[in-house]
């Protein structure tokens, strides 16, 4: 049950089961291990060759170095298990693939727009790339002035994300979208100093957006 595995947690994944490898000590012996490392080493590549928003997961998300599972599981077994947001290894041919990219938020209770990992790691990407980008706001008054720059430098972005294949949509109003004026920012926002931008992104289906909220301080901070 979802209780079993704990809360629900957006930036967490699970994986299931452990994994037999070539024991790095012992020749011709093999070693049980957690599928962690393997698992990550595959989304570092999937990032480096697909992009972060490829979901790591499918017939081609071969499993490097695994000489078997510990456990052979049913469909109904791994439906299960996906149920509760756990991925799970499995063989196809001679090789050991990933199959499912959920977080623990992906359990089919409430259906968190959270639940893919691919859709969660790459609204990171985004929210860290941005913050990054956006950092000489601190030197900038919070005026109109400021919140059309920072509009042009965001829809600019996401365009480029966009033409990648990583929001979805024929136009690009119903893949992004980019507000940040008085609507976005309280009257204390507006006196305290801090810019709001709120980013709407589709990454699974053309005009079904997901929020994402970037607060930057601007010159006229007041902590």
């Amino acid at each position: 049950s979802q209780d079993t595995l704990g809360r629900p947690a957006a930036n967490a994944m699970m994986y299931f089961p452990r994994i037999w490898v070539d024991d790095p000590v012992i020749t011709g012996a093999l070693r049980l291990i957690g599928p962690a490392g393997a698992v990550a080493g595959f989304i570092a590549r999937t990032d480096e060759t697909r992009g972060v928003w490829k979901a790591p997961a499918g017939t081609e998300a071969t499993v490097a170095g695994v000489s078997k599972l510990r456990f052979m599981m049913s469909d109904d077994d791994v439906a299960s298990l996906s149920s509760q947001g756990v991925n799970c290894l499995r063989p196809v041919l001679d090789r050991v693939v990933i199959w499912g990219a959920r977080t623990l938020d992906g359990h089919n209770e409430l259906g968190s727009e959270w639940k893919y990992l691919n859709v969660r790691r790459f609204a990171l990407f985004l929210e860290s790339s941005i913050r990054e980008g956006l950092t000489w706001v601190a030197l900038e008054p919070n005026e109109e002035p400021l919140w059309m720059k920072v509009r042009q430098v965001v829809e600019q972005f996401l365009h480029e994300q966009w033409k990648h294949g990583a929001l979805l949509g024929i136009k690009p109003d119903e893949a992004f979208f980019v507000k940040c004026d008085q609507t976005t920012m309280t009257q204390q926002d507006l006196e305290q100093g801090r810019l709001v931008c709120l980013i709407g992104i589709a990454p699974i289906r053309p005009a079904e957006f997901i929020i994402v909220r970037i607060v930057k301080e601007t010159a006229n901070y007041l902590p």
